[in-house]
């Protein structure tokens, strides 16, 4: 059933901070979406009347902006009580006569996090006693997040930014995070709470990196298998460097799948003979963001400015090309749920995707408004899934099983809309 949701709990979910949204209510008396969509419409508040906000107005009226915070800060509050405002606008448009209900069928937020900075945690990997860590990217801390009880707890303070971007638990319990900018590989101890530092890199695919770096992990010593210098020159003249995968996959026959950003093929590497082969051509940039492996031996990839999702047989060597998604930086992560469905976390897309290998089909679930979201997924056992903060200042936790949306022309922030693509 729908739950009324009221000012303070729509614009914390949009990630507006609590001391604005105090401002608003005790200085304009503002109690409800209804107060909130006419106070950002009115010609003296700062909006043009194409749509947009005059940001130094907003500022100049706003007092948490002026006193409490600097201007990175209240810029990215701005960017949220803009995209609050459209949100609203939509909602209203649809025809909603009241807009202070939504349905949040199977949708919970947890938890507040700020940073100054953004992009807070990057990926997530369950751990053996079913909470879930958050691999620190911008973070200063790993983030042991616990679904029971639906607390979390900070461990370590780790200076720097992009710190790194993925991680992976071990057999011994141990947890590995990737490095992206930082200079080590850092091995987390879950059960002590302690942390060793391994300078160089685990074995994983080069993105500005001219090598490849294979570690072994009993040994802790590595090696660098030099990539093609073909890889290391720019498709754009202008550019120094170009990120070249985003993710890589260890396939049933040895070797490693490398998923391609801007490098425009699939490599498929043998870390046994230090080879590698170049399937397909693929034009453009940060095309897929990551992938899954499927029972069955196949490849997802993760469309991000790519238009369509990538199904890849490493067999066959053959692929095929699924749906016709516009926009960039749109989902990053996925999980592959009990009912063979893929679940794809959204970044900068409005809604998560699910999506069915197995007939290609796909609906787009809920509306989650503008900006960078989340930025990875993990399944719990019990069928939910974390989403990772990245920009986004809440945990979510999604029910995929007990959602209860229905069909609508546009969707509602929160609300039951999807949307479902053509079974091919």
């Amino acid at each position: 059933m729908a739950q009324a949701l009221g000012l303070e709990q729509f614009l914390c979910g949009q990630g507006v901070d609590p001391q604005v949204i105090s401002w608003f209510q005790k200085s304009q008396n503002m109690r409800s979406l209804a107060d909130f969509a006419a106070f950002f419409t009115r010609d003296d508040c700062g909006l043009q009347s194409k749509g947009g906000f005059r940001d130094r107005d907003i500022v100049g009226q706003v007092e948490p902006f002026r006193s409490n915070m600097s201007k990175p800060q209240a810029r990215i509050q701005i960017s949220r009580l803009r995209t609050s405002w459209e949100t609203v606008q939509k909602m209203q448009l649809d025809g909603s006569k009241e807009t202070t209900t939504v349905a949040l069928e199977g949708l919970e937020n947890i938890g507040y996090f700020e940073l100054e900075n953004g992009f807070k945690w990057s990926k997530c990997a369950r751990l053996p006693d079913g909470n879930v860590i958050f691999t620190p990217f911008n973070h200063p801390s790993i983030l042991i997040f616990k679904p029971e009880t639906k607390t979390w707890e900070m461990v370590g303070n780790f200076q720097g930014d992009c710190k790194w971007s993925g991680c992976a638990v071990v057999p011994t319990g141990k947890v590995v995070f990737v490095p992206q900018y930082a200079s080590t590989i850092l091995i987390f101890d879950y059960g002590t709470k302690s942390w060793e530092e391994v300078p160089g890199k685990v074995v994983f695919v080069p993105q500005y990196a001219s090598t490849i770096l294979i570690f072994d992990y009993g040994t802790k010593s590595w090696e660098e298998v030099p990539v093609d210098p073909v890889w290391q020159e720019p498709t754009d003249p202008r550019a120094k460097a170009q990120p070249k995968f985003s993710d890589c996959v260890a396939l049933p026959d040895g070797r490693v799948l490398f998923v391609p950003y801007y490098h425009s093929s699939i490599v498929l590497f043998d870390p046994t003979t230090k080879t590698w082969e170049e399937v397909g051509k693929f034009e453009g940039s940060a095309k897929w963001n990551g992938c899954k492996m499927l029972p069955d031996g196949r490849v997802v990839f993760i469309p991000f400015a790519s238009s369509s999702i990538l199904l890849f047989d490493s067999r066959s060597k053959s692929w095929e090309m699924v749906g016709n998604f516009p926009g960039s930086f749109k989902w990053s992560g996925s999980e592959l749920l009990p009912d063979g469905r893929l679940l794809f976390a959204p970044l900068k897309n409005s809604s998560a995707l699910l999506f069915s290998p197995d007939d290609k089909s796909w609906e787009e679930v809920g509306n989650f408004g503008d900006g960078m979201k989340w930025n990875g997924c993990k399944l719990l056992p019990d069928g939910r899934v974390v989403f990772v903060p990245f920009d986004s200042p809440s945990i979510v936790v999604f029910d995929p099983q007990n959602r209860t949306w229905q069909s609508r022309p546009h969707g509602k922030m929160g609300s039951s809309a999807h949307h479902s693509g053509p079974r091919v």
